[in-house]
């Protein structure tokens, strides 16, 4: 293969790598846990995993993740929660600030909302629970699809928020892509050249 055609192939090689991993962004994962005190007695636990893009300022929060809800202060103790992606658009997911640990919400008119289900009824006739990390507020949801939010529980405290130790979730999607452009690479230029001088004069 000529050496300008080995050069070419090399460099597209390179802009497809580059091409496939712009928009993958590094993540960061948080560990939160919160205690809400109920009117009627008695507290419950809430925590999980939330994700954001890294880097500094307000970032937006992506999503959440192994979530925990019950009376014990000790989140692991507590059964685990289903996280609900809202079909309404005035609960956005919003975003969080790790340098001044504050929550904003991308939709100044509304709070933002960690919807879940439980295996604890709300009081509603439903397991479905609204938690807003800006206001520090639980809210019973009035239906399973949480279009209306009851009056708020009030946190016991505010919440207790850390990087977690949760490894990255890898790509699974890249590993043959980029496993084809390697064996291409190694097709390549691993091959030994061959001295084809000794051919030449016998």
């Amino acid at each position: 293969m000529a050496t300008s055609l080995k050069k070419l192939l090399l460099i597209s090689i390179t802009l497809l790598l580059g091409v496939m991993s712009i928009g993958v962004k590094a993540q960061t994962n948080y560990d939160f846990t919160q205690t809400f005190n109920f009117y009627l007695g008695g507290s419950k636990t809430f925590s999980g995993v939330f994700q954001t893009n890294s880097g500094s300022g307000d970032q937006a929060i992506l999503g959440w993740s192994s979530l925990t809800f019950g009376p014990d202060p000790n989140p692991l103790l507590n059964p685990a929660a289903a996280y609900v992606v809202s079909n309404v658009n005035y609960y956005p997911l919003g975003g969080y600030n790790a340098q001044t640990n504050v929550f904003s919400s991308s939709n100044p008119s509304f709070p933002n909302y960690v919807l879940f289900n439980s295996a604890f009824s709300n009081g509603h006739d439903n397991n479905s629970w609204a938690l807003s990390p800006q206001l520090n507020s639980l809210g019973p949801c009035d239906n399973s699809n949480c279009t209306g939010v009851f009056g708020g529980y009030i946190s016991a405290g505010a919440a207790t928020i850390t990087v977690s130790a949760v490894a990255p979730e890898i790509d699974g999607s890249l590993a043959p892509k980029v496993g084809f452009l390697l064996g291409c690479l190694f097709l390549m230029f691993g091959r030994k050249k061959q001295d084809t001088e000794p051919m030449m004069t016998a």
